[in-house]
């Protein structure tokens, strides 16, 4: 049973993921998609996970379908036109975002390592400065790797991961 938690909850969700919900249901069976989503999962295998763009995902392929739409008039563009416009945009635009994106991931990532591992970091206080160090930083490197795999969006169906 929903109740007020549960539809604020999905409200948020929403919200938050707002991009990709608007590719699933606006464009979700259109050619331009299907061929984003199978040139990016070729080429950039990882572009959906935190090694690529993660949760900036939604907004590159919305913002990619929005800017080559106009080639989906196949009385001025074949099929291959499409096809070399939409695939050098896409390597091109994705590069740059990868970029951005992993900067604002590992700032990001800081602060909620130390928030998620607050109780191990003050449990080993006691340690002299360079045994804490490599503790952290041995901890950070096994946090950040196990966030790195997180596949945020599958655009096959409405998971968000």
């Amino acid at each position: 049973m929903l109740n007020q938690f549960h539809f604020e909850e999905f409200i948020e969700n929403r919200e938050m993921h707002m991009d990709y919900y608007t590719v699933m249901e606006q464009y979700n069976e259109t050619e331009l998609l299907n061929e984003i989503l199978h040139f990016m999962d070729i080429a950039f295998p990882e572009w959906k996970s935190n090694k690529g763009i993660g949760t900036w995902a939604g907004e590159f392929v919305l913002s990619i379908i929005e800017n080559n739409e106009y080639l989906d008039d196949r009385d001025e563009y074949t099929f291959k036109e499409m096809l070399t416009n939409l695939y050098i945009e896409l390597a091109d635009r994705y590069s740059d975002m990868q970029v951005e994106y992993s900067f604002a991931f590992d700032d990001r990532l800081i602060s909620q390592f130390n928030f998620d591992k607050e109780f191990e970091l003050k449990e080993n206080e006691h340690l002299s400065f360079e045994e804490y160090s490599v503790f952290y930083d041995m901890l950070f490197l096994e946090y950040k790797n196990e966030k790195l795999e997180k596949v945020t969006y599958n655009f096959k169906d409405d998971l968000i991961y």
